[in-house]
């Protein structure tokens, strides 16, 4: 690594792309090397429950469409219940409630707990039909239920298919639609719930994707497909996280159209400070957007609130503005990701209320982008061995370790501008695959140039 001048800095920055008080500011910029105090990344791991290893102590079941059903039966199978609530409202710890298939017109308020070595469960067996869980309660799980909200009536507050106010939680295998003025699951507002699982969900057509509101989340495996403008205008985005220790991984956002968007903002993910929200010790990592979206990563924080957090192995594809634009933050830092087809800037790290931040930058792709990456007003940041590709006026290798106009040989070859989920994830289907069109073909001179002999970008052999 090097300490870079002042010239050195102005020659990296593709000034007709950057706004004038960039400009003027870049005289503060640096590069630090490695041996000077600098906020190393720190992974952090979660270990939140598992429902399919949890033990239940007792069954019952919900049925609808079963004429001896009555909530004043017992829950037997031959004598089920016949609301979802009625079930919430009677659960103890360690019963597992089966919902049979039926179209329940029903929005579950959940205020009794489990306990952590027996939770309460709610599972649907077949198509099951509702409006949604408010889970006020400890120790819950909830599978496969098919939710949505057909009168559009339902709102932000204590809203979405999912409002989480509780600690312990597994939600997973849910499908979650048409929800106008919320998340398909909304971490309740400053309630910082901890101890949260969610996985497998597909949300779609909602006006949010998943918020992340606590401490020892772990989101994995979802979907999230063709966002929308809510009623009221606010952003769009796919994912909000704040609090700490959260990984956010494997999940695949596309499908949102601009000609629905109208005038909200859409970001893949998304974290602030402004009414003193934190987000520390963060993976973002191995999750695929592509499609519509501002920005990839719109991050506004402070070496206070906002620091380690970690985007890795991320593939970003075909943003209206930037790949990853980051205003303060301690430690926010950018490691084998694939930024693609980006309208603006690859990276850009700049002051957010005169907090600089700070962060490494390596092992990544950056193709098809108007500028790479840099830096403003005393923002720190390490840099090395990235592939910046067809990203306009970068007339030098900037940080000898990186590589500059070299062609990556991705599987789709030099095609953009036009590439859907499909397209990504390649004849199977799968994410993370070699048919993917973004992995590199053996032949890639990226293998084994990132730090260390690591591959480059977001497909690490």
């Amino acid at each position: 690594m090097h300490q870079y001048s002042f010239l050195s800095g102005l020659k990296r920055i593709p000034f007709n792309a950057l706004p004038l008080f960039f400009i003027i500011s870049i005289v503060s910029c640096h590069f630090i090397p490695w041996d000077s105090d600098f906020p190393k990344p720190v992974f952090p791991t979660v270990d939140p429950v598992d429902e399919r290893a949890l033990i239940f102590l007792s069954l019952r079941y919900v049925d609808t469409d079963d004429p001896t059903a009555s909530d004043t039966n017992p829950g037997t199978r031959s004598l089920p219940w016949k609301t979802i609530q009625h079930a919430a409202d009677v659960a103890i710890p360690g019963m597992r409630i089966i919902v049979k298939a039926g179209s329940y017109s029903e929005r579950v308020v959940m205020e009794r707990s489990g306990k952590p070595e027996h939770y309460i469960s709610f599972a649907a067996s077949g198509l099951v039909e509702m409006n949604g869980f408010q889970l006020s309660a400890d120790c819950i799980a909830v599978t496969g239920f098919t939710i949505t909200d057909p009168t559009g009536t339902i709102q932000s507050w204590l809203g979405g298919g999912f409002w989480i106010d509780g600690n312990h939680l597994y939600i997973a295998d849910n499908s979650i639609s048409n929800f106008d003025e919320s998340a398909g699951i909304m971490g309740g507002w400053n309630q910082y719930s901890s101890n949260v699982h969610i996985r497998g969900n597909n949300i779609f057509h909602c006006n949010k994707g998943i918020n992340v509101w606590g401490n020892n989340w772990l989101v994995e495996k979802n979907t999230v497909n063709r966002l929308f403008q809510g009623l009221n205008g606010g952003d769009a985005d796919f994912f909000r996280f704040f609090g700490q220790n959260i990984v956010i991984r494997e999940n695949i956002m596309y499908g949102t159209l601009e000609s629905e968007i109208g005038v909200s903002h859409v970001d893949l993910f998304q974290t602030f400070d402004v009414n003193g929200e934190i987000a520390k010790d963060v993976l973002i990592e191995k999750n695929i957007g592509v499609g519509f979206f501002h920005q990839g990563i719109m991050f506004e924080g402070n070496g206070l609130t906002h620091s380690n957090v970690i985007f890795h192995r991320n593939i970003f594809v075909q943003g209206g503005s930037w790949g990853g634009c980051i205003e303060g933050g301690y430690g926010v830092h950018f490691i084998n990701n694939t930024i693609f087809d980006i309208e603006f800037h690859g990276i850009g790290f700049s002051p957010r209320n005169g907090y600089s931040p700070s962060g490494i930058i390596k092992n990544n792709i950056i193709a098809y982008c108007t500028s790479s990456y840099w830096l403003a007003d005393n923002a720190r940041i390490i840099g090395s061995n990235n592939c910046i590709w067809n990203c306009r006026d970068l007339p030098t290798v900037f940080v000898r370790s990186d590589i500059v106009g070299t062609d990556p040989a991705f599987n789709i070859g030099s095609r953009h501008g036009d590439l859907s989920i499909d397209d990504i994830l390649g004849p199977d289907g799968l994410p993370f695959t070699q048919d993917d069109g973004l992995a590199l073909k053996r032949s890639s001179p990226l293998h084994g140039r990132g730090e260390n002999g690591a591959t480059i970008g977001a497909y690490i052999d």
